[in-house]
Protein backbone atom coordinates (compact mmCIF):
# COMPACT_ATOMS: atom_id res chain seq x y z
CA UNK A 1 0.00 0.00 0.00
CA UNK A 2 3.10 2.59 0.84
CA UNK A 3 4.31 1.24 -2.32
CA UNK A 4 1.28 2.18 -4.25
CA UNK A 5 1.33 5.68 -2.39
CA UNK A 6 4.81 6.92 -3.08
CA UNK A 7 4.24 5.89 -6.92
CA UNK A 8 1.47 8.02 -7.87
CA UNK A 9 2.80 10.88 -5.54
CA UNK A 10 5.79 10.22 -7.73
CA UNK A 11 3.78 10.35 -10.73
CA UNK A 12 1.85 13.71 -9.60
CA UNK A 13 4.71 15.44 -9.14
CA UNK A 14 6.20 13.86 -12.66
CA UNK A 15 2.46 15.38 -14.06
CA UNK A 16 2.36 18.48 -12.30
CA UNK A 17 5.80 19.72 -13.46
CA UNK A 18 5.03 18.17 -17.07
CA UNK A 19 2.20 19.86 -17.33
CA UNK A 20 3.32 23.64 -17.86
CA UNK A 21 5.90 22.25 -20.14
CA UNK A 22 4.24 19.90 -22.45
CA UNK A 23 3.61 22.47 -25.57
CA UNK A 24 7.01 22.89 -25.10
CA UNK A 25 9.24 19.95 -24.70
CA UNK A 26 6.70 17.95 -27.96
CA UNK A 27 8.34 21.23 -29.92
CA UNK A 28 11.60 20.51 -28.34
CA UNK A 29 11.11 16.83 -29.42
CA UNK A 30 9.23 17.52 -32.64
CA UNK A 31 12.69 19.60 -33.83
CA UNK A 32 14.83 17.35 -32.86
CA UNK A 33 13.41 14.46 -34.71
CA UNK A 34 13.49 16.87 -37.98
CA UNK A 35 16.78 17.42 -37.37
CA UNK A 36 17.71 13.85 -37.35
CA UNK A 37 15.65 13.31 -39.90
CA UNK A 38 17.31 15.75 -42.35
CA UNK A 39 20.90 14.54 -41.36
CA UNK A 40 20.00 10.99 -42.12
CA UNK A 41 18.63 12.13 -46.13
CA UNK A 42 21.76 14.12 -46.57
CA UNK A 43 23.82 11.09 -45.33
CA UNK A 44 22.09 8.98 -47.62
CA UNK A 45 22.33 11.93 -50.66
CA UNK A 46 25.84 11.76 -49.97
CA UNK A 47 26.50 7.72 -50.06
CA UNK A 48 24.45 8.52 -53.36
CA UNK A 49 26.74 11.11 -54.98
CA UNK A 50 29.68 9.86 -52.77
CA UNK A 51 31.06 13.42 -52.40
CA UNK A 52 32.01 13.37 -48.37
CA UNK A 53 33.35 16.37 -48.54
CA UNK A 54 31.27 17.89 -46.05
CA UNK A 55 30.00 15.10 -44.35
CA UNK A 56 32.13 15.68 -41.53
CA UNK A 57 31.08 19.23 -40.89
CA UNK A 58 27.25 17.62 -40.92
CA UNK A 59 27.71 15.72 -37.16
CA UNK A 60 28.67 19.47 -35.79
CA UNK A 61 26.49 21.43 -37.58
CA UNK A 62 23.57 18.50 -36.54
CA UNK A 63 24.85 18.79 -32.84
CA UNK A 64 24.49 22.03 -32.99
CA UNK A 65 21.17 22.43 -33.92
CA UNK A 66 19.97 20.09 -31.43
CA UNK A 67 22.21 21.92 -28.51
CA UNK A 68 20.71 25.42 -29.81
CA UNK A 69 17.11 23.88 -29.92
CA UNK A 70 17.80 22.65 -26.48
CA UNK A 71 19.28 26.28 -25.04
CA UNK A 72 16.08 27.51 -26.76
CA UNK A 73 13.67 25.21 -24.83
CA UNK A 74 15.19 25.77 -21.26
CA UNK A 75 15.10 29.80 -21.65
CA UNK A 76 11.76 29.71 -23.32
CA UNK A 77 10.40 27.60 -19.92
CA UNK A 78 12.52 30.15 -17.48
CA UNK A 79 10.93 33.41 -19.22
CA UNK A 80 7.61 31.27 -19.12
CA UNK A 81 7.86 30.56 -15.35
CA UNK A 82 9.04 34.03 -14.64
CA UNK A 83 5.63 35.05 -16.74
CA UNK A 84 3.54 32.75 -14.51
CA UNK A 85 5.08 34.05 -11.24
CA UNK A 86 4.16 38.06 -12.14
CA UNK A 87 1.11 36.53 -13.23
CA UNK A 88 0.28 34.96 -10.32
CA UNK A 89 1.51 38.14 -7.92
CA UNK A 90 -0.68 40.03 -10.16
CA UNK A 91 -3.82 38.02 -9.48
CA UNK A 92 -3.57 38.29 -6.05
CA UNK A 93 -3.16 41.65 -5.65
CA UNK A 94 -6.06 42.19 -7.93
CA UNK A 95 -8.26 39.61 -5.41
CA UNK A 96 -6.93 41.62 -2.22
CA UNK A 97 -8.58 44.78 -4.41
CA UNK A 98 -11.63 43.33 -4.65
CA UNK A 99 -11.93 42.32 -1.02
CA UNK A 100 -11.33 45.88 -0.05
CA UNK A 101 -13.68 47.46 -2.42
CA UNK A 102 -16.35 45.13 -0.83
CA UNK A 103 -15.83 45.85 2.22
CA UNK A 104 -16.13 49.34 1.55
CA UNK A 105 -19.32 48.54 -0.05
CA UNK A 106 -20.41 46.46 3.09
CA UNK A 107 -19.80 49.82 4.93
CA UNK A 108 -22.15 52.37 3.01
CA UNK A 109 -25.47 50.24 4.37
CA UNK A 110 -28.42 49.47 2.61
CA UNK A 111 -28.93 50.73 -0.88
CA UNK A 112 -31.82 52.32 -1.45
CA UNK A 113 -34.56 52.10 -4.86
CA UNK A 114 -35.35 54.88 -7.14
CA UNK A 115 -38.56 55.39 -5.13
CA UNK A 116 -37.22 55.35 -1.69
CA UNK A 117 -35.14 58.35 -2.78
CA UNK A 118 -38.10 59.85 -4.61
CA UNK A 119 -39.60 59.76 -1.56
CA UNK A 120 -37.26 61.56 0.60
CA UNK A 121 -36.86 63.94 -1.97
CA UNK A 122 -33.01 63.10 -2.20
CA UNK A 123 -33.09 61.71 -5.94
CA UNK A 124 -31.15 64.05 -8.14
CA UNK A 125 -33.66 63.40 -11.48
CA UNK A 126 -36.42 64.86 -9.35
CA UNK A 127 -35.33 68.15 -8.44
CA UNK A 128 -34.31 69.15 -12.25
Amino acid sequence: MLNFILKSTLLLKIYFWLKPRLFNLSVLIFTIIIISYVHGEYISWIEISEKKIFLGYSYIFKNILILLSILIYFLVTKNMTKNQIEINEKFESININRKETFVHLKKKGKLKTEYERILEDTDTDSKK
